[in-house]
């Protein structure tokens, strides 16, 4: 007769990564096994499927959501061991809207809106300025953003919303900005005055370097 003691090993493999848009549905198992095997199982979302001694299965048109997988291998010796995998699949796009109003100009400051409808925690967000990635002091669940001192111009900012899986909802607000004739002539003003200061110190200096002069010419 045969002892056997040692449980069979095996090792579930199936999609890389736990949050998923698309998937071929194949999944992979490795066993190691000395007396030799007389049963596995898989069990999908709960459903048992007996297997043939094989090492691949492949589900198809699973739905979005999360799936559990579980191998039950069992050798002739009645001796048996386990696997699981799990993961998401999810199709959607994070659920952003653009906010009411979305978009709000006061002179050369721009603020911009949205509206989340997900529950997802870790959401990805990238900014893009008339085509130019921007590092912005935001998150997605702080509803908006504000570029101050913006150039005038017509301008076009984008914002893309990023989930686990990869989908991606993108944002896309158009405006126009008009130059600030009033800031513009207050600074031109101030320069002006400046100017003359400085015009009045020079004429000062020359003033006092001329009696200078004029003093030393008496003597």
């Amino acid at each position: 007769f045969i002892v056997d003691l040692n449980p069979p090993e095996v090792e579930l493999e199936g999609p890389d990564g736990l949050h998923l848009i698309e998937w071929n549905g194949l999944i992979n198992w490795n066993i190691t096994e000395e007396m030799g095997l007389s049963f596995q199982k898989l069990t999908i979302d709960g459903v048992e499927y007996s297997l043939s001694l094989d090492s691949r299965y492949y589900i198809m048109d699973l739905e979005e959501g999360y799936h559990s997988i579980k191998i039950f291998v069992e050798d002739i010796g009645g001796l048996n061991t386990t696997d699981e995998i799990s993961f998401t699949i999810d199709k959607t796009p994070p659920g952003f809207t653009k906010g009411e109003p979305d978009i709000t100009l006061a002179g050369r400051t721009v603020s911009i809106a949205w509206i989340s409808d997900t529950d997802e925690e870790e959401i990805e967000m990238r900014v893009f300025f008339d085509g130019e990635e921007r590092s912005m002091n935001a998150r997605p669940k702080d509803g908006g953003l504000t570029f101050a001192e913006t150039a005038p111009g017509d301008h076009i900012v984008k914002v893309q919303f990023i989930d686990l899986a990869g989908n991606i909802r993108e944002l896309t607000y158009e405006f126009s900005v008009k130059e600030d004739k009033k800031k513009d002539d207050d600074e031109n003003e101030g320069s002006n005055i400046w100017l003359i200061f400085l015009l009045i110190l020079i004429i000062i200096f020359i003033a006092i370097i001329m009696f200078i002069v004029m003093r030393r010419r008496k003597r």
